[in-house]
């Protein structure tokens, strides 16, 4: 897999974004051609697909006032563990999707949640309810082929911050895997800018929430260090589901090293595991894929990392919610 995983694009096709869930592709097969040429003579070609989800696993789609969902399961009736997935600052549900696929395939019945971005919901990550994930898991406890007692939750970047947040007002969930997470909430968005408001709300009231500032980020950026004020810091002390951590030391959008040590610190979680990447940063999603992101750092321990990043991720679920 080394050689697919170098590869370079040769140029990027941005995609005309689909708000519209029930028209969104699920892309759960990719195809790709590998060419040879010399001096432009094509020497040889083949291709191959990457499947996200096995052919027994079937998909609805799931609108509601301020979340929409896309719940993968295969059709043996028997009660199976449930993860709940949410990506990050990106919006809409497609990179939870190829998560929630692939999680789909082990096991579990997954639901991928789109928090903000789609037709009909807030265009922007500004004042998201914690009640949407609420209601998303009395959903999923309710469905006849799901044990309650065996609830997950896996989010990335903005979507590990708004698990966590859930996890200190919320019981219900076994554990949770968070990717590139946050301790504190942030400001939350208006497009590119920041909107001066909370990412999050609860009962109807803005989360106390760590405004941004350009001086003090370009400071943490060239220092190497962390905010030390404690605004908009969680109450981490009451998250007790078992907790695995997967951070960086080069994350390049927040300090998720600083913020996984004081989860670890705080948390009062029975069980709690860091996965620390040096060379992989932020972006650690799913492996055996090129990340352009990276390609000019040493890609042999990048994809080891983001290998090492999905199996631990994998094992976690399967270790509290299957073997439990």
């Amino acid at each position: 897999m080394g050689l697919f995983e170098s590869l370079k694009a040769v140029s990027i096709v941005n995609k005309k974004h689909i708000g519209d869930l029930k028209k969104l592709p699920l892309n759960d097969v990719v195809s790709y051609k590998i060419s040879v040429l010399s001096d432009g003579k094509l020497l040889a070609e083949t291709t191959f697909n990457r499947f996200y989800k096995n052919c027994n696993i079937n998909h609805y789609d799931i609108l509601r006032d301020s979340w929409q969902g896309r719940l993968f399961y295969d059709g043996d009736k028997n009660k199976k563990p449930a993860i709940i997935v949410l990506s990050g600052s990106d919006g809409g549900i497609e990179k939870a999707q190829n998560i929630a696929m692939m999680l789909s395939n082990h096991g579990f019945v997954t639901l991928a949640i789109s928090y903000f971005g789609m037709n009909n919901q807030k265009s922007s990550l500004d004042r998201i309810p914690l009640e949407n994930i609420e209601e998303a898991l009395k959903y999923i406890q309710k469905l006849t082929f799901v044990d309650s007692a065996k609830i997950g939750i896996y989010g990335r970047s903005k979507g590990a911050e708004y698990s966590l947040m859930f996890l200190t007002k919320y019981d219900g969930i076994k554990c949770a895997v968070l990717n590139s997470p946050s301790d504190r909430v942030y400001e939350g968005l208006k497009g590119k800018r920041n909107s001066k408001h909370s990412s999050w709300t609860y009962g109807g009231k803005e989360i106390s929430y760590k405004p941004f500032k350009i001086r003090e980020f370009i400071m943490n950026m060239l220092m190497k260090k962390s905010s030390i004020d404690d605004s908009g810091v969680m109450d981490i002390e009451h998250v007790t589901c078992p907790l695995l951590l997967i951070t960086s030391i080069k994350d390049e959008i927040w300090d998720s090293y600083s913020a996984s040590i004081n989860i670890m610190t705080k948390a009062k979680s029975y069980e709690k595991s860091i996965v620390l990447t040096t060379e992989l940063g932020h972006m650690n999603t799913i492996s055996y894929l090129p990340n352009p992101r990276y390609n000019k750092y040493k890609t042999d321990k990048i994809y080891y990392e983001a290998v090492l990043s999905w199996e631990n991720t994998l094992s976690w679920f399967i270790n509290y919610l299957k073997n439990i």
